[in-house]
């Protein structure tokens, strides 16, 4: 019993957390969908992935990342991970347990969130041009 309490108690925590970055994000005039983006960004997913993810086009990805470089002020996929650890340190759902439209049996209403990653699991080096 005390251990499903810790980790509701875990899960809890991350779902405030996530909240909270997502409210930072607002803050900074992000909208829903570039906060979803630059969360992908944040696991590491090229731009073709995030499209995958997003069920939008890739060209669609390119203008909310050039949108997002503009509201943030910064010019490059690490960079915007930085800020955004600066605005909100927080954990972020782990990108392991991504489903992709190529992987689904069912429709894309099926997708799922995932597992705690730590900053430290961040890439320590990503290519802007991805």
């Amino acid at each position: 019993m005390n251990g499903q309490r810790k980790r509701k108690s875990g899960e809890s925590r991350l779902a405030l957390q996530e909240q909270a970055l997502h409210e930072r994000l607002a803050e900074c005039g992000l909208t829903q969908r570039q906060q979803e983006v630059a969360e992908l960004v944040m696991w590491g997913l090229s731009n073709r992935e995030i499209a995958e993810q997003l069920l939008i086009e890739e060209y669609t990805v390119k203008v909310h990342l050039r949108d997002i470089f503009l509201k943030l002020n910064v010019h490059r996929r690490t960079a915007l991970i930085a800020k955004i650890l600066q605005l909100a340190p927080i954990q972020i759902s782990h990108p392991s347990r991504l489903v992709f439209p190529s992987q689904l049996k069912s429709k894309p209403r099926d997708l799922v969130h995932t597992p705690a990653l730590t900053s430290g699991d961040l890439p320590t080096k990503v290519d802007y041009d991805s």
